[in-house]
């Protein structure tokens, strides 16, 4: 009898220690894609969203404009720079610097950027990745004690070709 019941309550520690584990990591991705407004060909916008327990990471493309902007929000990160943003190992093409954004405020960081040359190397990462994982990876440094701390973004292998897909097709 004793037996049966340390089996039991070790049984029932593992499962809680395997939804606890299971419930940590928490992450969704959404794609949605704004419709027109009346007859004006340059309204509407798509954007893609990636969130996890470090924040957001956003990717938007605005078709006024024409302009696609990274907005990046950490959770409580006040005090840190943005060093590189990479798509799979190789660097976004941004305009401009990582040391300027356009916002930045408390955790929040805007960029801008040149599709026209990152979207075809997006492609080809798409193509290599073979069903593997596909990832945005941020590397920002406190600015207070200047560590380098790495935060990272996943994203589908469907989503990621969509999005290059409706990019191409608007510019």
């Amino acid at each position: 009898m004793r037996v049966r019941r340390l089996i039991f309550k070790l049984c029932f520690v593992v499962g809680l220690f395997i939804l606890v584990a299971s419930c940590k990591a928490r992450e969704s991705e959404v794609l949605t894609v704004d419709t027109y407004f009346s007859n004006y060909m340059h309204s509407g916008s798509f954007t893609l969203r990636l969130n996890n327990d470090y924040g957001s990471f956003v990717i938007l493309y605005c078709m006024s404009p024409y302009q696609v902007k990274v907005h990046l929000k950490l959770k409580n990160q006040d005090n840190i720079t943005i060093k590189n943003i990479k798509f799979n190992g190789e660097d976004i093409c941004i305009y401009g610097d990582f040391d300027e954004p356009f916002i930045m405020e408390e955790g929040h960081f805007e960029y801008e950027l040149d599709i026209e040359d990152c979207n075809t190397r997006w492609k080809k990462l798409i193509e290599e990745a073979n069903g593997g994982e596909l990832k945005f990876s941020i590397l920002a440094s406190e600015t207070d004690s200047g560590l380098d701390k790495i935060y990272e973004f996943k994203i589908s292998k469907t989503n990621m070709s969509l999005l290059a897909e409706l990019i191409d097709d608007s510019v």
